[in-house]
């Protein structure tokens, strides 16, 4: 097969100038900045290792990643993931930008993690099929005003404490 040189035709270099200036004040904050960043699984996988670090042993290889995933349930309020991932071991990690921080509740966070758990099980699954979930939000402030930078809830049996 024949390498021919394929013309994309010429950048107006004023448009180029602006383009990369607009880009480089971006953040991760941005959505635009966020949802392509969070496509690729080797940043996906880094904003992971940096927010829960140790816990990282139980996380296989990223085989597929969504962002801006919808679920909407039949009567009841939907959501819009920002960025979903699946591991080789069937474990699901979301990872969610709030520019409003007054958006990140911990009941808010609860609703979006019950989303991941519908996204694991087809209908007549048992519940013992359910894989490890973490959603992680991102948050341009401190939603709780305690000064802390992570905030870490869990779901817990209270009879098998």
């Amino acid at each position: 097969m024949e390498n021919k040189d394929v013309n994309f035709g010429t950048v107006d270099p004023e448009k180029r100038r602006k383009a990369r200036k607009a880009v480089s004040s971006m953040s991760l904050s941005d959505n635009a900045m966020f949802i392509n960043a969070m496509k690729d699984k080797t940043l996906f996988e880094h904003v992971l290792r940096q927010i829960i670090g140790k816990e990282m042993e139980v996380i296989g290889e990223i085989e597929s990643i969504s962002t801006e995933f919808s679920d909407y349930l039949t009567g009841g309020r939907g959501v819009r993931l920002d960025a979903i991932a699946k591991d080789s071991n069937g474990n699901m990690y979301h990872i969610e930008m709030e520019n409003n921080v007054e958006n990140a509740t911990a009941l808010r966070g609860r609703y979006y993690a019950a989303s991941i758990d519908r996204k694991m099980l087809n209908s007549g699954d048992d519940y013992s099929r359910l894989k490890h979930s973490i959603s992680i939000f991102l948050v341009d402030g401190d939603p709780f005003g305690r000064g802390q930078t992570i905030y870490k809830f869990e779901r817990k049996d209270q009879h098998n404490v």
